[in-house]
């Protein structure tokens, strides 16, 4: 993955994420993942161009942070924020798109508009049917069992007390120090 920076079609700044070639197939509709600081996904009062924010999942994301498959920023792609720090521009994203044998995948990440003010895209649409439930446990913080799919199967703590959030190796975790009393109780099909 490698990133190069410009600016277009009335967004303030921009990033190209290049995917390598995918070498043993072509895959349709794969939820890549962005995660790295990025200055300019910082919030404007941090030196970056996000001017608005929303709240998915529980938490504040940026709202005017777009990502497409087209250079001209039009061809929206489906996007989930799994994480983003305000002030550093960190982020954790998963970008659905489709993964070529023979040529890289371009990803275009768009930022920093004033008309901009709500999520662009439907954020469960990142994961296709065939995912019955993701669960992202995005914070490292606040525990969380919301599923990210169409499907809503999101979880309950169970055990006392509720297993505790850390750092985990893309975004949050949560530790269940291997007790059977703790876990996250899912709705029944």
């Amino acid at each position: 993955l490698c990133a190069t920076a410009w600016a277009g079609n009335g967004y303030t700044g921009s990033r190209l994420f290049t995917f390598n070639v995918h070498p043993a197939s072509s895959l349709t509709a794969f939820p890549n993942l962005i995660s790295g600081t990025y200055a300019e996904f910082a919030d404007m009062a941090h030196g970056g161009y996000v001017q608005h924010t929303t709240t998915l999942n529980g938490q504040t994301v940026p709202a005017d942070l777009i990502f497409t498959s087209d250079s001209a920023g039009t061809e929206l792609l489906s996007w989930e924020v799994e994480s983003w720090n305000n002030t550093t521009g960190a982020i954790v994203a998963w970008v659905r798109s489709d993964r070529s044998s023979s040529a890289d995948t371009l990803v275009y990440a768009w930022v920093g508009k004033s008309s901009v003010t709500s999520y662009q895209c439907t954020a469960s649409a990142t994961w296709d049917t065939s995912y019955k439930g993701v669960w992202l446990m995005p914070n490292g913080i606040t525990p969380s069992a919301i599923d990210s799919t169409a499907n809503a199967n999101n979880g309950t703590f169970e055990g006392s007390p509720n297993p505790p959030a850390s750092a985990g190796k893309m975004g949050g975790a949560i530790r269940f120090y291997g007790r059977a009393t703790r876990h996250i109780m899912l709705p029944l099909p």
